[in-house]
């Protein structure tokens, strides 16, 4: 069992920051919540936004896998998480 961290923001609402911040907090709540469950976040590689605020709030990457079902064939899925 793991918490699934996911975040989207409008084009517009990128940049400054928000998806950061609220990102910090989800995994404070989630920690505060169940301390003893991990956070993870899956994410595409081409997604290096998403990945930029995985890094900032703390998840490192655990796993690099090919994205299966994805209609990309060379997608790929990176397993961010806050512990191993």
């Amino acid at each position: 069992m793991f918490w699934n961290l996911g975040y989207r923001f409008a084009t517009d609402a990128q940049g400054p920051g928000y998806t950061t911040e609220l990102t910090q907090e989800a995994v404070r709540h989630a920690h505060r919540r169940e301390a003893d469950i991990p956070v993870a976040a899956p994410l595409l590689e081409h997604n290096t936004g998403s990945v930029k605020v995985a890094v900032k709030v703390g998840l490192r990457l655990r796993h690099r896998v090919p994205d299966t079902g994805n209609p990309d064939p060379d997608a790929i899925r990176l397993g961010y998480t806050d512990r191993p």
